[in-house]
C-alpha cells in the first residue's frame, strides 16, 4: 500500500496594507469587528463569538447572541475562515462578505437587519472619516461595511507552532522522540 498523506504548507503570511486606502479599511474592519453597535440591541459584537484569546472562538457547546439566545452550533474558529470556499457549519456563505451578512442578520446571532447596521455605522463620525480614506465617501454601503470586517477577519492567522516550522523544513525543532513519532505517522498512517 503506497503513502497517502497529504502534503503540508505553511499558513501564508498576512500582507501589510499596499497602501492608505487599505490601511483605512482594515482599521475600519477592526472596529467593527468589536462593535457591539451591528446587533439589534448593541449587546454582541463579531468578537462576542470569534475571542482572539479563545483560538477566535468563544469556548461555548453553542454560541450566546442577542437577547442570550443559544445558537445551535458553537462558534467555528475564523484561523481558516480566510482559506475556507465555504463558510458556517452548513457551508451556506461561499465568502467572508456572505458570511459577516449572515451573522448580522441572524436571529440567533446579532438579530439585526443590514440596513439597521449600516445605520449604526454611519452614525459613528470616526467611521464615517474612515470610510472617506477607504472608500472616498463618507457614508457606507452594506457592501463597503461587510468588505471592511472580512478585510480583518483576512488578517487572522494562528499562532506559530513547533509544527509549523517543521512544515517549513526545520526539522531541527523536534525532539529525537517527536521525529521518531513523525516518522512513523508518515509511514503507517
Amino acid at each position: 500500500v503506497g503513502q497517502h498523506w497529504v502534503e503540508l504548507s505553511p499558513v501564508p503570511a498576512v500582507q501589510s496594507p499596499a497602501n492608505a486606502k487599505d490601511k483605512a479599511r482594515l482599521e475600519l474592519g477592526t472596529a467593527l469587528f468589536f462593535d457591539a453597535g451591528l446587533s439589534r440591541k448593541g449587546g454582541v459584537s463579531c468578537a462576542s463569538c470569534h475571542q482572539s484569546g479563545k483560538s477566535f472562538s468563544d469556548g461555548r457547546a453553542q454560541a450566546v447572541g442577542e437577547d442570550k439566545l443559544m445558537g445551535r452550533r458553537r462558534a467555528q474558529t475564523l484561523f481558516a475562515a480566510p482559506f475556507a470556499t465555504h463558510l458556517f457549519w452548513d457551508g451556506r456563505a461561499a465568502s467572508l462578505e456572505e458570511q459577516a451578512k449572515g451573522s448580522i442578520t441572524n436571529p440567533f446571532e446579532m438579530n439585526n437587519t443590514l440596513a439597521a447596521a449600516v445605520a449604526h455605522v454611519n452614525s459613528q463620525p470616526h467611521y464615517r472619516k474612515l470610510a472617506q480614506q477607504a472608500w472616498g465617501h463618507s457614508r457606507l454601503t452594506v457592501e463597503d461595511m461587510v468588505t471592511a470586517i472580512s478585510t480583518f477577519v483576512r488578517t487572522i492567522r494562528p499562532p506559530t507552532t513547533k509544527a509549523d516550522a517543521v512544515i517549513a523544513g526545520d526539522a531541527t525543532q523536534l525532539s529525537d522522540q517527536q521525529r521518531l513519532g513523525l516518522h512513523l505517522f508518515r509511514t503507517k498512517a
